[in-house]
């Protein structure tokens, strides 16, 4: 039986190859692999990327079933892991992993709401505490104000003696206390991004890390090959798509929440997914070959999500590049300036 990285490298080679044969040995890899202890991040990432790669590409649904049952393990073969490896998978967005990022405030209330007692404030990392003091103040009752101005207590210690006893976290006592002072929810979400408040994520076997993270679908297609360019690429391009959905509120709802998730548990922001009009949330087939497209009229953009995560950062990273070229184009009025566009014809790399 081959080592684990080698079988690795086995597998990597063989992910994208299709066919009985391609199956058979994409198993009989998976399941050796399942049997082996790995003991480096680097390997379990590395497994991680192609499991996920299996399964948003399947050549077959008994190879597909597997890697699946391998993904639910991956916590678990996180944890096997010797310490210092298992910080290094930190900010990877993997289950059993940890995310610490300073996240705005309308990503900490969803955090909130869909992690409760996973996500809080990251004292330990949180290099002067005193800056939420203003934040704090903003939420007071007037009857705490001059206990709490007093300077007794340290703020972490205020936040601890102040929360109700059924509070998990320091984050659920900020978050309900903003939720409850509706007046002042402009100031809340100023001062809380003017504090730079570090959240730790401890993700598990969340459904909302990017091992798990996915947009139920009815059908799965089995392929029987990678996909491949146009012959006319050109009048591939030019050919209006066949239809484009707005997402009614429930099913937008659930993407927006997909997209948060997927950027928030690696650490990646975009200000689309921070503030969400959930009634202009789009849905289409982009074709064969189509990684994203950008629409200059209106300044957004459309990409395909396969569960491929580096495809889908550097898809995105790709996009934005367009985004910021209609915005410079357009001197920040969306729509503007297409005739400039067009003259100058700057490269679309």
């Amino acid at each position: 039986m081959p080592s684990p990285r080698t079988a690795l490298r086995q597998l990597r080679a063989l992910r994208n190859r299709y066919g009985a044969h391609a199956e058979r040995d994409k198993r009989a890899l998976l399941r050796q692999l399942r049997m082996r202890r790995i003991n480096t991040y680097g390997d379990a990432r590395a497994l991680h990327e192609d499991l996920l790669f299996i399964c948003a590409f399947p050549g077959a649904r008994a190879t597909r079933a597997l890697a699946r049952r391998m993904l639910g393990e991956t916590a678990t073969r996180l944890q096997r892991l010797p310490r210092l490896q298992q910080r290094a998978a930190d900010d990877s967005g993997m289950a059993g992993s940890t995310t610490r990022h300073v996240f705005p405030y309308p990503i900490a209330r969803w955090l909130n709401q869909n992690a409760p007692a996973d996500v809080d404030v990251d004292w330990r990392g949180f290099d002067d505490p005193s800056r939420l003091d203003t934040l704090v103040g903003l939420l007071l009752h007037d009857a705490e104000r001059e206990g709490f101005e007093s300077g007794e207590f340290a703020t972490r210690d205020w936040i601890r003696l102040a929360r109700r006893t059924d509070a998990r976290t320091d984050l659920e006592w900020l978050a309900a206390r903003g939720a409850a002072a509706p007046g002042v929810a402009r100031w809340v979400e100023a001062e809380w991004d003017s504090a730079e408040v570090p959240l730790a994520w401890q993700l598990r076997d969340s459904r909302w890390s990017a091992t798990h993270n996915a947009i139920a679908t009815s059908s799965i297609a089995c392929r029987s090959g990678m996909r491949r360019p146009a012959v006319d690429t050109v009048a591939a391009i030019a050919n209006p798509l066949p239809a484009i959905e707005r997402l009614p509120r429930p099913r937008a709802r659930r993407v927006v929440a997909a997209a948060r998730a997927a950027l928030a548990a690696r650490c990646r922001e975009v200000n689309a997914m921070t503030y969400p009009n959930v009634d202009e949330v789009y849905w289409c087939d982009l074709g064969e070959g189509t990684g994203g497209v950008t629409d200059p009229l209106r300044q957004r953009m459309a990409q395909f999500f396969s569960g491929d995560w580096a495809s889908f950062e550097h898809v995105l990273q790709h996009e934005m590049v367009h985004v910021f070229q209609f915005d410079i184009f357009s001197r920040g009025r969306a729509g503007a300036g297409l005739q400039n566009l067009a003259m100058v014809n700057p490269p679309l790399w």
